[in-house]
């Protein structure tokens, strides 16, 4: 149903090849392929009229997204040839940072008690650690991108909270940490040799 939208990005993709965007392009692909791996598609798909929905949608938007990318063309000149070969094989990295670094921005309050800035302070800090030992290495770029995904995903998302915990500060803020540093060596495995 989607084929025509399927060719115009195969097209764009391709005569994208030689261009230093192609680099956003493969991380794009692979970080969607990836997550769609994980996570699989939307639920609400197995039911004809909301699948409908979507692919009436993606015809929309697929010619508006591609004209906005040529738009950026010019402007796109910051390919990092050190990590084009990472693009793909980074994809777990990436979507694994993107879900430590959601985790340290909650845009909802966690407790009545106390702020997130106080809940998650150790918790940011341990990231901080873990990012500054990225340095110099391949993932320092991958860590970029995939933090950059969050921030430009929470600059337009709105959200619904839940009522904030009345639990100790103090628990939050060692579960918070808890949890952290298993994303962290979660992440660690993926690189680790």
């Amino acid at each position: 149903m989607l084929r025509n939208e399927a060719a115009a990005i195969a097209a764009f993709e391709d005569a994208s090849r030689t261009k230093p965007q192609y680099f956003h392009l493969t991380v794009a692909r692979a970080d969607t392929a990836h997550t769609l791996s994980q996570e699989g598609g939307c639920s609400a798909d197995s039911d004809l009229d909301f699948a409908l929905l979507h692919v009436e949608h993606a015809r929309g938007l697929v010619p508006k997204s591609l004209a906005i990318m040529r738009s950026l063309e010019p402007s796109r000149a910051d390919q990092r040839p050190a990590v084009v070969a990472l693009a793909t094989d980074a994809a777990p990295f990436r979507f694994r940072v993107r879900d430590l670094e959601r985790s340290i921005r909650r845009m909802c309050r966690l407790s009545n008690r106390a702020d997130n800035s106080e809940i998650l302070g150790p918790s940011r800090r341990e990231v901080s650690e873990f990012k500054r030992g990225l340095a110099g290495s391949p993932y320092a770029a991958h860590y970029q991108i995939a933090e950059d995904d969050v921030t430009y995903y929470q600059s337009f998302i709105l959200v619904e909270c839940a009522n904030p915990s009345a639990a100790p500060p103090e628990t939050l803020r060692a579960n918070a940490l808890a949890e952290t540093k298993a994303r962290i060596a979660a992440i660690e495995a993926l690189i680790t040799p």
